[in-house]
């Protein structure tokens, strides 16, 4: 087991949506290791490091680094507090002693550029990881000294959560979850208790059916999704998104009850919550267990929003529309309606009214084109869209604005005023805010990019331009599992290499640093090389070459390299479950092996077993 190994893998687990959560890694990390514990505690904390030392030597965003820097501080600890009893803790404190002497703290020049800025975080990242071993009894208090060689500053005061004490709280006051949320980026130890407790809340709400109690926590959750980040890290999405679905799926619209206002906000907050989710994480349905459910959620983020023409409308369908129309713009300038009644919501469930959304806005926009509606009567309906019972509609209708043609209809001017409106709400409610800006956070990428077309055929749509500038701040607030322009300049870029000469070099580096008696920093790496390759060559190709690599690498440095590429093949990516079914067909089929260079079919077979092995646990 080389240092390199457990770093690719690692790196995979937190590219993208964390994939750390405590079955999947323990069951990996003790199938790796088996019954050497002590090697997987420095070779964790090893691993752990490098990967934030590989963030900072490319610039990594500060969120991504507060990401990592979580990871080390709160997720690290459990799994070593796990291993504490079984390997005593004059042991444990020995190994983490070790581990810190093989760490480099200060991996840039002192000249160039960033160097003080990554030292700085490598050794507050070292002393909170420190501090939270302590807190949390992993550690006694001498490590630190010890492994700082010197005595370090009071450690600010910090109390040791349980998910269970926080759940106790939360179902108490349900409003403790708005602190307890900020708190997810606190380096105390502490993420995991939290993270339990969200999940565990959810799950309890949607089991008592408690609306009410799901729009409080969704709301809350929705200001700070950034957060979710962390709480990915301890468990799968379909553990929280599941029940919420459920509760989304089998809502029921009772036409008797007083008011209706109430039952669409709660709606409306449970339905952001998951969208504002799915679209982080590039979520598939399998991924959230509904893989066999037609959920209309999915139909609003997934599928290119379509409106339905009115001769398709079903006679219910009709007069749904019809009374959300009449309740959205007066029938003339004199005479206004009474906005949206219990009477216009209860005709039409909220499952009914964001399927009808699309057809909503094109017929308004068609009726303002034929001088049915004027400008201000519709501008001054669509205020009604950006209140919280209705603010997700804003997905659906904002996402049909992209997927309309903006010159085949000639209505580009009035598409842009309604953009205007919808973008900048003037409401000074912290919930609206943060509602509307998940919003945007969903739809600004598509939409920026429908406006910048826009402006590249109609210069003169000055408004269109500074609309797709406003987006910016929202267009990268997801998390992408795919691999950067850049990225891919740099490895298939014809005047320097190839993919393939890429990949092996890639392998090679890594090789050499994790042999390596000296402490260095890591090479750079991206774990979505793999993915890319996969794309670019195919899974049979990426197999042929780490083959050829394994063949012509130095006996001495095989296992090493092996190693690598296990790690690679391993890892929980979509590319790399590829990889593995191609793996499996090659190394099974005996008569192409015979047929392959001796050498090369020798570790193909090698490297299947060596994955097989590591593997193992996880497919009991």
């Amino acid at each position: 087991n080389s240092r390199a190994g457990l770093f690719v893998w690692l790196s995979a687990c937190l590219a993208g949506r964390p994939q750390t959560d405590d079955l999947a890694m323990l069951a990996y990390l003790q199938n790796r290791y088996h019954a050497d514990n002590q090697t997987l505690v420095v070779q964790l904390v090893h691993a752990s490091f490098d990967i934030l030392t590989n963030a900072l030597l490319q610039g990594k965003p500060p969120a991504t680094r507060e990401l990592l820097r979580s990871f080390i501080c709160n997720k690290v600890q459990t799994v070593l507090a796990v291993l504490a009893p079984v390997m005593g803790q004059v042991v444990l404190d020995t190994c983490l002693q070790t581990a810190f002497l093989s760490i480099v703290i200060d991996p840039i020049p002192p000249i160039s550029t960033g160097s003080s800025e990554a030292t700085e975080i490598l050794r507050r990242t070292r002393l909170e990881f420190l501090r939270a071993c302590i807190l949390h009894g992993v550690a006694t208090e001498g490590i630190v000294s010890s492994v700082l060689q010197e005595n370090p500053p009071s450690p600010p005061k910090a109390v040791k959560y349980t998910r269970d004490s926080l759940l106790a709280q939360c179902t108490t006051n349900i409003n403790r979850l708005d602190s307890l949320t900020g708190e997810l980026g606190n380096m105390h130890g502490n993420a995991g208790a939290i993270a339990s407790c969200v999940v565990q809340l959810i799950n309890n709400l949607c089991a008592s059916k408690d609306s009410m109690g799901l729009k409080t926590a969704c709301s809350i959750l929705l200001k700070r999704v950034q957060y979710m980040d962390v709480v990915m890290q301890y468990t799968q999405p379909a553990d929280f998104l599941l029940p919420l679905c459920m509760v989304l799926k089998d809502w029921t619209h009772d036409q008797d009850q007083a008011e209706f206002l109430p039952a669409y906000e709660e709606f409306a907050s449970i339905l952001l919550f998951i969208l504002a989710v799915v679209h982080r994480y590039d979520l598939t349905s399998t991924e959230i267990g509904m893989a066999d459910t037609d959920f209309f959620g999915f139909q609003m983020l997934k599928n290119v929003p379509s409106s339905t023409a009115l001769s398709e409308l079903s006679s219910e369908q009709s007069a749904q529309l019809t009374k959300w129309l009449e309740g959205l713009f007066p029938a003339d300038e004199q005479d206004e309606t009474g906005g949206i009644t219990d009477e216009v919501m209860r005709q039409c469930p909220p499952q009914a009214f964001y399927m009808l959304v699309p057809t909503l806005f094109e017929q308004s926009i068609l009726a303002c084109k034929a001088g049915h509606l004027s400008i201000s009567t519709f501008k001054a309906g669509l205020e009604l869209l950006l209140e919280p019972f209705l603010l997700p509609s804003l997905v659906g209708g904002l996402n049909w604005l992209v997927s309309h043609s903006w010159e085949d209809h000639d209505d580009a001017d009035v598409l842009l005023q309604v953009l205007d409106k919808l973008l900048k709400p003037s409401s000074s409610s912290t919930e609206t805010q943060a509602m509307h800006r998940q919003v945007l956070v969903i739809v600004a990428k598509p939409l920026k990019q429908s406006l910048e077309q826009l402006v590249r055929k109609r210069p003169d749509k000055s408004g269109a331009s500074s609309m797709a500038t406003f987006l910016n701040a929202y267009a990268d607030s997801s998390i992408s599992k795919s691999s950067t322009r850049t990225e891919l300049e740099q490895w298939t870029s014809p005047h320097s290499t190839d993919m393939g000469s890429s990949l092996r070099a890639c392998i090679h580096n890594l090789t050499e640093w994790g042999i390596s008696v000296t402490a260095n920093p890591p090479p750079r790496y991206a774990a979505n090389m793999i993915s890319a390759a996969c794309q670019i060559l195919g899974a049979s190709e990426v197999l042929r070459l780490m083959a050829k690599h394994l063949k012509e690498t130095p006996g001495p440095n095989v296992s090493a390299a092996l190693d690598v590429c296990t790690a690679m093949i391993c890892a929980p990516a979509i590319a790399a479950q590829d990889l593995r079914e191609q793996l499996t067909l090659q190394a099974g089929n005996t008569d192409a092996l015979l047929r392959r260079n001796f050498g090369e079919a020798t570790m193909l077979v090698r490297l299947h077993r060596s994955v097989e092995a590591q593997l193992a646990v996880q497919q009991v």
